[in-house]
């Protein structure tokens, strides 16, 4: 067995225990996912943003059916994701790429709600997709190289 498909199989286990203790909707919605060709790693991405927002609702999340979803329960989760505790008794900043992959997640699983006619709208059309200014921050530290330094760098070599 190669590398990757040992991986994809790793993946598809654990996705497949995470959904044991689902409601049938969510297993819908990963199956969708599935035949939309999201990769493992989305899969697994989103089903866990989907599931710690489903314990926000109830910790038991089997006992959740679509009709406990509400507007307040998603705006009042991506408030309590702007910022997370840190180890040493601190508060900082969520990245903007977890919030906008959250947003993702929860907007992917509400979409197909709404689609499947299980809910009547998706809660986060009115909630606006964060912005990812994570990128920005990187690439103003990055150092390019110019053309002369990768000469050298060939040179070096």
């Amino acid at each position: 067995m190669n590398g990757r498909l040992e991986s994809e199989l790793k993946l598809a286990n654990f996705i497949r225990k995470k959904l044991e203790n689902c409601p049938a909707f969510v297993k819908e919605w990963e199956l969708s996912l599935e035949a939309s060709q999201k990769t493992g790693e989305t899969r697994r991405d989103y089903l866990g943003k989907v599931i710690k927002f489903l314990k926000t609702i109830n910790n038991d999340i089997r006992d959740i059916e679509p009709s406990n979803i509400s507007y307040q329960n998603v705006a009042k989760y991506f408030i309590s994701i702007q910022t997370k505790n840190c180890s040493n008794d601190c508060v900082a900043n969520t990245s903007d790429s977890y919030k906008q992959g959250t947003w993702y997640a929860l907007y992917s699983l509400l979409q197909f709600l709404k689609i499947r006619n299980y809910i009547s709208e998706n809660y986060l059309d009115t909630i606006n997709k964060p912005k990812n200014n994570d990128l920005a921050k990187i690439n103003d530290k990055r150092i390019l190289l110019n053309s002369n330094d990768f000469k050298n760098i060939l040179l070096a070599v």
